[in-house]
């Protein structure tokens, strides 16, 4: 019998540079901020959209559909571009690690649906900073209790600020979350409850994509690519078994889904729009496995509460440079009480990540002001 001794191989395990991280950072928060406001103004497209979020969901459940899909197959499409990508994915593609990533791949298309639909009941940045904020905690939560992590004392001085100023945002929700907001119709509680689901299944996903990352040999990007693929494959049959459950139990329900979709397709901004929104979620995407990889999960979640604000920026600005002439209006307008509220939870989350990231730093201002004024726990 001849046995084979295997060489010992010496892998370089790679360091990024800071300034590749802050590269990462941009892109990464830039792509998500701009792929939420894209989802929700394909949805503003709807005909359905107008008739109100609560009453038009099964309508626009065609839009919810493609929108999905495309997401996946362009992030799918863009990530096999690089030979390294696809070797590396080849190298490991056993049965038992193919059972592995569908954990991740069948919980991504129930998070990135349920983010998806919550757009067409609240604004992208409302629900883009629910689903971030929940996200963050429920992760910071599950390491403690799944994997005994410590967290440092400036985490949990971020989490309780986290917790407030979603607070604030839910309190709002309620508030003006049907007739105080003409930018998002119907009942956005509806919507709210949808992103925290989704945030909450999102921190368990991560946990799993920390887990096959922590392979040094992994790529990011080759995590990108068989999720992709693999959500690609669940969602099809999905598609398909729900289309024959709309027909067999409410022909006219479907046919007024199939109707909206082309509709809503046939809006000249339309495809540009939807391809916009795939080509940014994948900048999001790669840059989240890249600060998984390379920083951590928890890391990674505290950028992504910065998303929303780049997303009420930009609709802010398509709003007043001409969006609230078009029918219906393009953007997100400022409404007194309701967006100065929004604003207030805004500020309170970002604060507290600026303040984190200060922390970090010894040497900053906040670090040596802190560790005077409380104790040396503020660095810790």
């Amino acid at each position: 019998m001849v046995v084979r001794e295997e060489a010992s191989l010496d892998i370089d395990v790679y360091v990024p540079s800071q300034n590749r991280e802050i590269v990462v950072t941009l892109v990464m928060v830039g792509s998500g901020g701009v792929t939420s406001f894209f989802g929700g103004m394909l949805y503003q497209f709807s005909p359905a959209w107008s008739d109100g979020g609560d009453d038009s969901t099964m309508a626009n459940i065609g839009v919810t559909f493609v929108i999905v899909l495309s997401i996946f197959l362009v992030e799918g499409l863009m990530a096999a571009l690089s030979k390294a990508t696809r070797q590396a994915l080849y190298k490991r593609l056993t049965s038992r690690f193919l059972l592995t990533l569908m954990i991740p791949s069948a919980m991504d298309v129930l998070v990135t649906g349920l983010a998806t639909i919550s757009l067409s009941f609240v604004q992208p940045a409302v629900s883009t900073i629910l689903k971030a904020g929940v996200q963050l905690v429920a992760l910071a939560l599950a390491t403690r209790i799944l994997q005994a992590k410590r967290q440092k004392w400036s985490q949990w001085l971020c989490l309780h600020a986290v917790v407030v100023g979603l607070l604030v945002l839910l309190v709002n929700v309620l508030a003006f979350g049907h007739s105080g907001h003409r930018f998002a119709p119907g009942g956005q509680t509806i919507g709210a409850l949808i992103a925290m689901l989704a945030g909450v299944l999102g921190a368990f996903r991560n946990l799993a994509e920390a887990a096959i990352l922590d392979d040094d040999t992994m790529p990011p990007d080759s995590l990108l690519l068989a999720e992709s693929v693999l959500s690609v494959v669940a969602l099809v049959p999905i598609g398909i078994l729900l289309g024959i459950v709309m027909v067999a139990t409410d022909g006219v329900t479907a046919r007024a889904a199939v109707s909206n979709l082309g509709n809503t397709l046939a809006e000249p901004a339309a495809i540009p729009v939807l391809l916009a929104c795939s080509v940014t979620a994948y900048g999001k995407d790669a840059g989240k496995f890249w600060m998984i990889k390379y920083t951590s999960a928890q890391r990674q979640k505290m950028l992504a509460v910065t998303f929303p604000f780049v997303t009420w920026m930009i609709g802010l600005v398509v709003f007043y440079a001409g969006g609230e002439h078009h029918v219906p209006a393009l953007g997100v307008g400022f409404l007194v009480p309701s967006s100065v509220v929004e604003l207030s939870g805004f500020i309170i989350i970002l604060a507290a990540n600026i303040v984190v990231v200060l922390l970090k730093d010894r040497g900053s201002f906040a670090a040596r002001w802190c560790k005077s004024a409380v104790d040396d726990r503020c660095c810790s």
